[in-house]
């Protein structure tokens, strides 16, 4: 049975309070075990591998200088197995043994039998000549026969070299004291680390330090209880954990086209590069790739990366392999509401072709100012000549939604028609 931990001790470790745990395990998004302690009253005792692999390094971590007296839980009564529980191996050896005794108790209920002893004894010698691979004898027949009778599955088995599996001769505090400086982003290999845990001992138990076992159970163990994911989180940090370990959702490509889909992305260059001016920079990548293909479509290279470099590196994808369908269905829009502006600012139902160029512009201001949004305050800030646009916060957004074309009035004055009651315009 693997290490359990009090609620208490869960508690500790996710730092919240013991009564929470208890409500996470009585709704049943925490497992836990049911027992009955000393005073014969009611707790739980929660298995360390139903913690998360953080919670778990962290466990070892604490427990290492203040070690946690040893939970003893009662060993329940071992229910008899069910036949899936059994290997394909262990199956067949089930069925032969069940039949081999199904044959052996015929034999015996033969007419003219009057020394069942006599036939027994015939029978193994019938088996080792039929059987010269399996070792039979009455003994071994008789605890079958037993074991058929009880519907024991588990006692038709044979368990020579197994009950050592699972099982490790390393004491729990050497092992916690081994995972304190094995789980270390240092990464000593597993002999330094043992090297470590012994003069560990020597300090802290000495009492332990003639139990320490040797380096194969160390090995064994390191590979048979702690989750790959410990070990990365551990021993390589929170980003090789998340990249290598962490759950993830994997993309559906085939549902994708050619140029439906653009990611951007930003990289910092593992690089410094000096400017025509001598000043030391580290530069970064903007870049967009075709989520199908996984081709770079555009990239700009900059030494401050910002809503700019965006831009710059859609325009270069855009111009080399036309707008995505996505893009293309964001600029209509965007074009839409721009063309819709213009014609309740000029109080007009068509577009004069000479306001071409100005929708095209505030469309794309509009996109601009939508980019370099960030958070929950709104700061954009567009020149271009005599027109400027500014978001100061959100309720800024909605006046300058209001007021945006003001901006334009130099341009769209001249086409705009005078909104004349219906008897003049008549």
């Amino acid at each position: 049975m693997g290490q359990m931990l009090t609620a208490k001790q869960v508690a500790e470790v996710k730092g919240c309070s013991g009564r929470y745990i208890k409500r996470l395990i009585q709704e049943g998004k925490l497992q836990a075990q049911e027992v009955l302690n000393d005073k014969n009253r009611k707790t739980y005792l929660v298995p360390l591998e139903a913690l998360d692999e953080e919670l778990q390094q962290k466990w070892y971590q604490m427990n290492l200088e203040n070690p946690s007296e040893e939970i003893s839980t009662p060993e329940p009564v071992p229910d008899k197995k069910a036949v899936d529980h059994f290997s394909e191996s262990e199956r067949q050896e089930i069925d032969f043994w069940i039949s081999l005794v199904e044959q052996w108790q015929q034999y015996r209920m033969k007419p003219g039998v009057t020394c069942k002893a006599d036939v027994d004894k015939k029978f193994v010698t019938l088996c080792g000549l039929e059987y010269p691979d399996k070792e039979i004898s009455v003994d071994i027949l008789y605890r079958k026969w037993k074991a058929v009778k009880e519907n024991d599955l588990d006692g038709l088995i044979d368990k020579r070299g197994k009950w050592k599996k699972g099982t490790s001769s390393i004491d729990d505090t050497i092992w916690q004291a081994f995972l304190y400086f094995y789980l270390d982003e240092s990464q000593h290999p597993i002999q330094k680390c043992l090297d470590y845990t012994k003069m560990w001992a020597q300090e802290k138990r000495p009492d332990l330090y003639t139990d320490i076992p040797s380096y194969s159970a160390f090995y064994r163990r390191l590979n048979n209880e702690v989750p790959e994911g410990v070990k990365v989180l551990g021993r390589e940090g929170h980003k090789a954990y998340n990249d290598r370990c962490a759950p993830f959702i994997r993309r559906l490509y085939e549902d994708i086209e050619s140029n439906e889909w653009w990611i951007a992305d930003n990289h910092t260059f593992d690089v410094m590069v000096k400017d025509k001016n001598g000043n030391i920079h580290r530069p970064y990548l903007t870049a967009f790739l075709d989520a199908r293909s996984g081709i770079f479509t555009g990239f700009h290279i900059t030494y401050n990366p910002c809503s700019e470099a965006t831009l710059i590196a859609l325009r270069k994808g855009i111009l080399k392999y036309g707008m995505s369908e996505t893009e293309e269905r964001s600029a209509r829009r965007y074009v839409k509401r721009a063309v819709d502006k213009i014609l309740i600012y000029c109080n007009r139902e068509d577009l004069p072709e000479q306001l071409l160029s100005t929708a095209a512009q505030i469309a794309e201001d509009m996109l601009k100012a939508d980019l370099v949004k960030t958070g929950e305050k709104e700061v954009a800030s567009i020149n271009r000549g005599d027109t400027a646009i500014s978001y100061r916060d959100g309720s800024g957004n909605q006046k300058a939604t209001v007021d945006f074309m003001k901006n334009y009035e130099k341009s769209l004055n001249r086409f705009k028609k005078i909104n004349l009651p219906k008897d003049l315009a008549k």
